[in-house]
């Protein structure tokens, strides 16, 4: 799943209906959804915020709460399946002081945080180590093999060598912070445009080198161009 769509900014007071306004300009495509009875002028409101949640989250919509943690955590904890398939979901204290990725979206807060000028509260062990996260990599980035992201960051976690693979694209944000990677080494990293599965000690990360340009008309529906472009590619 593609986890850099543009998400859904949910407000439930005017106060947050504030802070929503200055995150807007920071997240293109992003719309304000607002509580009815206390937040106006929103992109798209609603009355019921526990429904309203849930069914953005079952739309793979990305999900910036100005409220507290426990409101989403309430909300969308009956949803949850398979963390690999599902939308982030970021937590925001209405003044603005607190910024916390609940369901993944690392990148997605250190935007937030770079916006208001705070830090995210980053809490797996390879951010708050490291300062990255294997299993989600920055936009346009994508993960042949996720399953295998969370071994390989043990291994590094542990002090056990890694190897880093660089075949195409810029893997720099892999370096800053973390120790020199081996030679040779049980676990390794590979950053390839290469369609490669990769295997059980082996994480493929795909770069976001090529590029496709597709001739349709306006407002095709998105699945028909990937249709099309899938059916090319198989031909």
């Amino acid at each position: 799943v593609d986890m850099s769509g543009a998400p859904a900014i949910v407000a439930l007071t005017a106060g947050g209906r504030a802070l929503a306004g200055k995150l807007r300009d920071a997240l293109p495509g992003s719309t304000i959804h607002g509580l009815r009875r206390r937040v106006s002028d929103a992109d798209a409101p609603f009355d019921d915020t526990m429904a309203h949640l849930a069914e953005l989250f079952a739309a793979g919509t990305p999900i910036v709460g100005i409220c507290a943690a426990g409101i989403l955590i309430r909300a969308l904890a009956p949803l949850l399946v398979d963390k690999r398939s599902e939308p982030p979901v970021i937590a925001l204290a209405e003044d603005g002081s607190a910024v916390v990725p609940l369901l993944g979206g690392n990148e997605l807060a250190r935007r937030i945080a770079d916006t208001l000028g705070i830090d995210a509260a980053l809490t797996t062990a390879g951010d708050a180590v490291f300062g990255l996260a294997l299993d989600d990599p920055p936009p346009g980035w994508t993960v042949a093999n996720p399953p295998v992201a969370k071994a390989v960051m043990a291994a590094r976690l542990a002090g056990e060598p890694v190897r880093l693979a660089v075949s195409a694209g810029d893997a720099g944000w892999l370096t800053p912070g973390a120790p020199g990677w081996a030679e040779r080494a049980d676990y390794s990293i590979l950053v390839t445009d290469n369609a490669k599965p990769g295997d059980a000690t082996t994480l493929v990360l795909h770069p976001p080198t090529l590029a496709l340009g597709i001739g349709c008309e306006r407002d095709t529906d998105p699945a028909r161009r990937t249709g099309a472009v899938l059916r090319c590619r198989d031909a």
